[in-house]
């Protein structure tokens, strides 16, 4: 065993055996696969048991951090269980991430399989996720080369030239997060690059003729 799983394994029973986790190390711990996910992050998965005759419990180490839902191991979907904990990690440091920057805290859930081949990437006003307006204009431009971008753009509509032009008034997110600000969007997200579409009215899109008024509105 290298010394790399070796300090894996020990910060796996140091994170139990803290009074908010099992409250004590494990009987007995094994590690058994490791891997890496789509973002390149490293994690090690383990077995272990809360007492010598107790089921093995699934926990992992990686480098987004050491976490286990005490949940049964098994050995056949033991990297499937284990993205999903590592999911579950990465969402929470994002999740502090946005608090940090002043981003609205929002419940996040699965809401789209965004499956196109430049990636799931958009850039959003922070009208938006700071300010608590719905999406008012979204547009699908040309994915930048290069990034994991989908080309769509999201403003809630009362952005005015200044605030436009201000880099820092507009973040990426993934589009599934911008789904849980604003459900509204998701069934506009297939169109084809070059699509515009305006609010018009509490929950609906048309495409944007330049004509029509825009609906603005807070969540």
């Amino acid at each position: 065993m290298n010394n790399e799983i070796v300090n894996a394994m020990e910060e796996l029973e140091n994170w139990l055996a803290d009074p908010a986790e099992l409250g004590r190390k494990p009987a007995k711990i094994e590690y058994t696969a490791s891997f890496e996910d789509e973002d390149g992050i490293k994690c090690m998965i383990f077995k272990f048991k809360k007492s010598f005759f107790g089921k093995w419990l699934l926990g992992i180490v990686s480098e987004s951090g050491t976490f286990s839902e005490m949940k049964e191991y098994n050995s056949s979907t033991e990297t499937e269980d284990a993205k999903s904990l590592l999911h579950i990690l990465k969402e929470y440091w994002k999740k502090i991430a946005e608090k940090e920057q002043g981003f609205i805290e929002i419940p996040i859930e699965n809401l789209i399989e965004w499956d196109e081949p430049n990636g799931e990437g958009c850039i959003v006003s922070d009208k938006i996720t700071k300010e608590g307006y719905k999406v008012g204009y979204m547009l699908r431009e040309e994915p930048t080369e290069g990034n994991p971008d989908s080309g769509w753009r999201f403003m809630a509509g009362n952005e005015d030239d200044e605030y436009m032009d201000n880099p820092d008034n507009h973040h990426v997110f993934a589009l599934n997060t911008i789904c849980n600000y604003d459900s509204d969007i998701i069934p506009y997200l297939h169109a084809k690059i070059g699509s515009a579409f305006i609010r018009v009215d509490e929950s609906h899109f048309e495409k944007d003729h330049e004509f029509k008024p825009m609906f603005i509105q807070k969540q």
